[in-house]
């Protein structure tokens, strides 16, 4: 019976020591792995490039191109719009010289409907600016993309490992800034873009 006691005094003795070297055994890991990682980026080196995102964005092929058709459009509307200004303008003269000849429940009816059609060529003016303005917002979002991949492909290149945008820089050397060579392969890899705009029919 003592031996039994005893044999089960050892079996407890080891199931203790062994469940507080499984919850030691993690603390003691987790703490070297924190030193190991705080000792970690004094390891490393940075290799610092600069870019001008904004100017890239302004002188890329890609950027004139999307402008060129944002104004070839613009000036579509204008001219239907233009065209409804002048329809207005006779409407209105024209209502203006009947206001002597019709009833004046006649002429208000008229001008109901004229400050109608206005409201209409005013909501048509919006609407095309609406149009330009996001079509507009989600090419340069595209081509944005574009140029931080492009920045990316440069920065592995380069072995980079931290860019800067030159607009957060007060002062840097000019060995580091690589913004021509990103618009060079920006302009290869994106010669052009293309503007999804809707059309809009005409009032």
């Amino acid at each position: 019976m003592l031996a039994q006691r005893s044999l089960l005094t050892r079996f407890l003795a080891a199931l203790i020591v062994m469940a507080f070297a499984l919850t030691v055994a993690p603390s003691m890991a987790t703490a070297q792995d924190a030193e190991e990682d705080n000792r970690a980026p004094k390891d490393i080196v940075p290799v610092i490039l600069v870019v001008d995102v904004p100017a890239i964005l302004a002188r890329a092929k890609a950027a004139q191109d999307i402008k060129r058709q944002l104004e070839e459009r613009r000036a579509e509307y204008q001219e239907q719009i233009a065209e409804r200004e002048e329809e207005l303008r006779n409407a209105q003269q024209e209502l203006e010289k009947q206001r002597t000849i019709l009833s004046n429940e006649a002429f208000q009816t008229r001008a109901e409907e004229f400050r109608t059609q206005l409201a209409e060529v005013q909501r048509g003016v919006q609407q095309r600016k609406a149009v330009l303005e996001t079509a507009f917002g989600k090419s340069m979002n595209e081509l944005r993309k574009a140029v931080v991949a492009v920045v990316a492909e440069v920065a592995k290149e380069e072995e980079a490992n931290l860019v800067l945008s030159n607009q957060q820089i007060v002062l840097v050397d000019t060995a580091l800034d690589v913004t021509e060579k990103v618009l060079t392969l920006l302009d290869e890899k994106v010669p052009s873009a293309t503007i999804n705009m809707p059309d809009i029919p005409e009032e």
